[in-house]
């Protein structure tokens, strides 16, 4: 991704490791709450005080559902590539993977 790109539309792209992956120490006991506890305190800690959106890819998609599910009042919106996991949105429709 072109940093100048980021630039130009306004993005703030920020990521992080989730306990267990990468460099960062595992958590016993862990769920789907505390994870979206983790993305709003990240985005505090950073000062972001306004809606943010959610970026998930793979396994990661169901941390922006659980963003959006515990936080909808700090989520903007989430957008999913490669989810492993989907929500039907409409009767007759298939899964979405942007949510607005």
């Amino acid at each position: 991704m072109k940093k100048s790109l980021l630039v130009e539309y306004g993005v703030r792209l920020v990521s992080y490791d989730l306990p267990g992956f990468g460099e960062s120490d595992p958590h016993r006991g862990r769920n789907l709450s505390s994870s979206a506890s983790d993305m709003i305190n990240l985005a505090a800690a950073i000062g972001i005080d306004e809606k943010f959106w959610l970026l998930g890819y793979s396994t990661g998609s169901i941390h922006t559902w659980a963003g959006m599910k515990y936080f909808p009042e700090k989520i903007a919106g989430i957008i999913n590539t490669v989810p492993i996991i989907s929500i039907p949105v409409m009767q007759d429709c298939c899964s979405v993977g942007l949510v607005l």
